[in-house]
């Protein structure tokens, strides 16, 4: 029994406290009617349904009976209220539905008295609010499903969405004088994104940590904008619909995944009305196949000079240089190593495989190979060629790498080669294996070959 006891006493205070109603409650309340709701439950510190801020003008901390409560299990409402500060909500932790703020009539110029608070089970909505200039007073938020901030002319500071890194329901900012979206720095998911009409806006680098938006993006009437750089790294085929209008400004639209998302068909497309380079659907892929459209062979590197029988030390990198992603578990380097001016038809490479981090080769992404590669590649001594080349199990356009290697011969006894070599007044050359020359001109080259007591090569 004492464990059970002390088992209720750890459990989270927040809100849904004892003695609450729990049936036969209002559909909404007004602060008026709070006074009278901590009177009836005392030891109740969740609002069951919806609270309705006032009309009638003043302060929230007229109604003291509001702090009391830390959570509220509808939403937060102001339809046209008339309030100058959130302060008498400095409780409240939990807002199980919307926190909708449309069209304050008093000025309100900030969301402090929202401080505590830390959920919002539906919107963050602010609407019409001509006098807000920051959302400052909310830096312990760290959930909330959609952030709606719209006909806010004045707003030019977004804070107080560091934990924030989803917004399933969508991200909605129109008509701001936003000129960025840095307040979102740790987004990686959003629902629908739709930024409109925000005239002194002038990049999206804010959003540059997004990864998916499971939904359409509408870029619209942002005079301002010159580029979609910060959009760059959201998967594209994970987008429903593409509106791209309207945006004097806009010229740099071509990034990867756009180039991705228009050239697979992932999703309708509806460019028009923005800056040359961006102003159709054409324009956008023509500025696409300037792109590279390969997976390349990137910093090779070998030793310039072999032994014959030594293995060789090679590393270098796959890059996908194209506008695809490649969505399969291993790349496959191909390697040869040939004599200068010999025929590479039916080359017979070593072939390593290299899995893919997580199945997806991304554009822009590369791929470290590093492969054993041993002495059974030289087919002979001299200078020879590194071939690679890299193959999938997908169609792609495929780069190859060529460098020069010399290989040195094989060091062989010189015992048998006495007599012929250190006779006097001979004036013959011999190679390694005894052979006479009595030119040097008659020896092939890539044959060592004495002279005078001492090796060389014949080039």
């Amino acid at each position: 029994m004492k464990k059970g006891l002390l088992l209720l006493l750890c459990l989270p205070m927040i809100g849904f406290g004892q003695n609450c109603p729990t049936i036969g409650f209002p559909s909404y309340y007004n602060c008026s009617d709070i006074a009278q709701f901590v009177v009836d439950y005392p030891n109740c510190n969740n609002l069951p349904s919806t609270l309705r801020l006032p009309f009638d003008g003043g302060d929230l901390t007229n109604y003291p009976g509001l702090t009391q409560l830390d959570s509220i299990s509808g939403s937060v409402v102001c339809n046209e209220c008339e309030i100058t500060s959130f302060a008498g909500l400095s409780a409240l932790k939990y807002v199980g539905g919307n926190v909708y703020i449309d069209e304050p009539h008093d000025i309100i110029t900030d969301l402090y008295g929202l401080t505590n608070l830390s959920h919002i089970g539906g919107s963050l909505s602010l609407l019409e609010c001509g006098d807000l200039i920051s959302t400052n007073g909310i830096a312990n938020l760290n959930s909330v499903n959609e952030v709606r901030i719209v006909e806010c002319d004045n707003i030019v500071n977004i804070v107080g969405f560091d934990d924030i890194d989803s917004l399933i329901g969508g991200l909605y900012i129109e008509e701001t004088s936003l000129t960025n979206l840095n307040g979102f720095n740790n987004l990686k998911f959003i629902g629908n994104l739709e930024i409109s009409e925000n005239p002194m806006l002038n990049n999206l680098i804010g959003l540059s940590s997004v990864l998916t938006v499971d939904g359409y993006i509408e870029i619209v009437e942002n005079i301002s904008l010159q580029s979609l750089f910060g959009l760059d790294s959201i998967i594209p085929n994970q987008i429903s619909n593409l509106i791209l209008t309207d945006n004097d400004s806009l010229s740099y639209c071509n990034l990867d995944n756009i180039c991705e998302y228009i050239d697979q068909g992932y999703g309708p497309s509806t460019i028009y009305a923005n800056k040359t380079n961006c102003n159709s659907i054409l324009d956008v892929q023509n500025q696409c196949l300037s792109l590279p459209q390969y997976i390349s062979v990137n910093g090779v590197y070998h030793a310039d000079t072999v032994q014959y029988a030594t293995p060789l030390d090679l590393d270098f990198w796959f890059v996908n240089n194209s506008i695809t992603t490649y969505f399969i578990s291993s790349i496959t380097a191909n390697i040869a190593i040939i004599p200068v001016n010999a025929s590479i038809i039916n080359l017979q490479p070593f072939s390593f495989t290299q899995t893919i981090p997580q199945a997806a080769f991304y554009p822009g992404d590369s791929i470290y190979i590093s492969p054993p590669v041993g002495v059974q590649l030289y087919q002979q001594a001299g200078d020879n060629l590194v071939v690679i080349w890299p193959s999938m199990a997908v169609p792609f356009i495929s780069d190859t790498s060529v460098t020069p290697l010399y290989v040195i011969p094989p060091v062989t006894s010189v015992n048998e080669m006495i007599y012929p070599i250190y006779e006097e007044f001979d004036n013959s050359l011999y190679d390694l294996m005894g052979r006479r020359y009595d030119n040097i001109i008659d020896i092939p080259s890539g044959v060592m070959y004495i002279r005078d007591g001492k090796k060389y090569i014949k080039k």
